[in-house]
């Protein structure tokens, strides 16, 4: 028989159990605990309770996913990641593969991670369908064009909604403030390599930083507002939802950082129907990319964010010493499909204020 101490212990980490899915920053893991004065069978009781709760009060993450080109296969990738959580409920919108993932869920085949799957919880053609349905976060893993609107995001954004964008280019995110000037939007910068070789099946093929995804808030601001307080508290609390997730220390510079690359490979790998690695072994691509990383450096400082020509060299080496990628703007291009061609190789439509 238990002592009156192993037993009080027991339920005191059942207690945590029940409440730590309504709290999910805690600094107490539950997950990680020993119960070192505890029996193997009241170690399980106690789990058992945490792993049903955290099913029973998720967060729900909805995916904008509304194209069927590289966009929508990150957006995939990071929701299968996601959907590993077992606090996490993610949701879709599809439209070309609607009834292949509807059908089939979500297949990954991923050089960090191997190969997965997952059923979403609910696979919509519209965020309309899902109107009735309270969301944590909004992921906004859609072509940032010049066109973007997210007014019909209106139907699924509630008080307390975070708006996350999973998208390329720089200051892409002031669609979503002018939409939502009173929520959090958190700015991304994804560092995966991914595409669809068939409907609903997605393919991560390399990468070019550590993690998946780096985080921070657009439009950050320096001030200890209780708002400001509660945005960094809800950043914190998407980046810990994957292990691959992190949040980047100055998150402008980061963007012009992947900017300075983009603005470069995307356009010529475009142009001459070349991966990376096709392009570096060539001196006439190269030079061309030196040339626009440099130029690219230079809107950078006019900006206010400060660059020297160092940094061009090092994403090249970068670059060499990667997996050969096949940017967006490729890819796009063999499919025939509309490119994203203002936020990254454009004039700055986009203006970061």
């Amino acid at each position: 028989m238990p002592t009156v101490q192993q037993v009080s212990k027991m339920f005191r980490y059942v207690l945590v159990a029940l409440c730590e899915p309504l709290f999910p920053l805690s600094s107490f893991s539950f997950r990680n605990c020993t119960f070192p004065t505890c029996k193997p069978s009241y170690r399980r009781v106690a789990k058992f309770w945490y792993l049903a709760l955290a099913v029973r009060f998720p967060k729900s993450i909805f995916y904008t996913v509304d194209t069927d080109t590289f966009n929508l296969a990150v957006g995939a990738v990071l929701g299968w990641r996601l959907a590993q959580n077992p606090r996490v409920r993610v949701s879709v919108v599809c439209r070309s593969n609607y009834e292949a993932v509807r059908r089939n869920g979500i297949t990954t085949r991923t050089a960090i991670w191997g190969a997965g799957h997952f059923q979403p919880a609910r696979v919509s053609r519209s965020p309309f369908e899902l109107r009735h349905v309270s969301f944590d976060y909004i992921v906004c893993a859609n072509k940032a064009t010049a066109s973007s609107t997210y007014g019909g995001l209106s139907s699924v954004v509630s008080k307390k909604t975070v708006l996350v964008s999973a998208q390329n280019g720089v200051g892409v995110e002031a669609p979503l403030q002018r939409c939502y000037p009173e929520h959090t939007i958190l700015s991304g910068i994804v560092y995966i390599a991914c595409n669809q070789p068939s409907p609903g099946v997605f393919a991560q093929t390399s990468s070019i930083n550590t993690h998946s995804l780096a985080l921070g808030l657009y439009n950050g601001r320096s001030s200890t507002t209780p708002k400001q307080t509660t945005e960094l508290q809800q950043l914190h609390d998407f980046a810990s939802l994957d292990a691959s997730f992190r949040v980047s220390q100055d998150v402008l510079r980061e963007k012009w950082t992947k900017q300075i690359w983009n603005g470069a490979f995307n356009p010529i790998a475009a142009l001459s129907g070349l991966n990376t690695h096709q392009i570096m072994v060539s001196p006439k691509h190269v030079d061309m990319i030196r040339q626009i990383m440099k130029e690219t450096c230079q809107v950078a400082r006019a900006s206010g964010v400060p660059f020297d020509d160092h940094i061009v060299e090092q994403l090249l080496a970068t670059t060499r010493s990667s997996a050969a990628v096949y940017p967006s703007m490729l890819q796009d291009a063999i499919a025939g499909k509309p490119m994203e061609i203002e936020p990254l190789s454009g004039k700055n439509s986009f203006s970061h204020t």
